[in-house]
């Protein structure tokens, strides 16, 4: 029997299987050598459309506000709150918890040193009241307090302000613009129109020892209790002691005593223990929560205490003066 056509299959299997391999080597070394620019993300262009999100609606395109010197360095950004965490990723969710509904952002040049810029941040949070909360969390150690707004402040190469509905970042990328973002600020104020924040709770809290800039407003899962929102906080200076107080405005003084008695149950399966301490008011319990103690209560529709005091005599004094400047 002729065993040459069995040796030529042989021959010809081999060839494809080197043929098949030589291949194989070669896409995996190309992988090594691809060309950078095909896989680059686009850049806007000066001028260029703008680059829409998800869910965003039609808005300004913010080219208005390039103030003398500036010039425009790309065209506005939309995103929506399915695509939020691609511009402040690890931040989306702070927003989003406190109504966020929209963010615009455009890049500004210095004429003259285009490789000096500074970003503007416009978030829509839907309401005066969002947009302080977002304001007052992300407030930075080194702010300078200003009065161009209401709630506004700035720091060595940024401005943070609050402006009806919006909160509004405006960030450069070195310190010697700090004047072209304060301008851009100031025309963003005068032209953009705002309806009032509406925070009346802030001037509940009594004004001796009270830090003005320490007021936050947490809108969800305020002390790791997530049925407790819409919460101010402020710090206090008593005899040295650094203390947070806080209140909730709720929908009727039967929610706000229902809430109390939650926030407490909550304390207590927590690990805290109710004392025997009496700060003088009515329905109120102290509340040691392992070396800090908790002064919890309410009056009309507002619920209210002292959050983790060092010292509990300081927790009730604290404690009271809220209690008589709740009206």
């Amino acid at each position: 029997m002729d065993s040459r056509p069995a040796r030529t299959e042989t021959y010809v299997g081999l060839v494809i299987l080197f043929s098949l391999a030589v291949i194989a080597a070669g896409i995996f070394l190309r992988q090594f050598h691809y060309d950078a620019a095909v896989f680059a993300p686009a850049v806007p262009e000066t001028g260029s459309a703008p680059v829409s999100a998800a869910g965003a609606s039609e808005g300004p395109d913010l080219s208005d506000y390039a103030t003398a010197g500036l010039s425009l360095m790309s065209g506005v950004e939309v995103f929506g709150p399915e695509t939020l965490s691609e511009k402040i990723d690890g931040k989306a969710e702070m927003y989003l918890s406190s109504g966020f509904k929209e963010l615009r952002c455009r890049r500004f040049g210095r004429s003259d040193q285009p490789n000096e810029w500074l970003e503007l941040f416009v978030y829509d949070m839907d309401n005066p009241r969002n947009a302080f909360a977002v304001f007052s969390l992300q407030k930075r150690v080194d702010a300078e307090e200003l009065s161009i707004v209401r709630f506004s402040y700035r720091t060595s190469n940024a401005l943070y302000l609050v402006h009806g509905r919006h909160y509004v970042e405006i960030v450069a990328s070195v310190e010697s613009m700090a004047e072209d973002v304060l301008a851009v600020g100031l025309k963003f104020i005068e032209t953009m129109p705002a309806e009032g924040a509406n925070v009346g709770e802030i001037g509940l809290f009594p004004p001796e020892g009270l830090d003005p800039s320490s007021v936050a407003l947490h809108v969800s899962d305020v002390f790791g209790f997530n049925e407790l929102d819409n919460t101010f906080t402020a710090s206090y200076n008593v005899d040295g002691v650094t203390v947070t107080a806080f209140l909730s405005r709720r929908k009727s003084p039967e929610d706000a005593a229902r809430m109390a008695e939650a926030y407490r149950r909550f304390l207590v399966e927590n690990g805290a223990t109710v004392t025997d301490a009496n700060p003088g008011i009515e329905g109120a319990r102290v509340l040691k929560v392992f070396d800090t103690f908790e002064v919890v209560f309410s009056k009309g529709s507002f619920l209210a205490g002292v959050h983790e005091a060092d010292d509990g005599d300081v927790a009730g004094r604290l404690a009271v003066r809220l209690h008589q400047g709740i009206r």
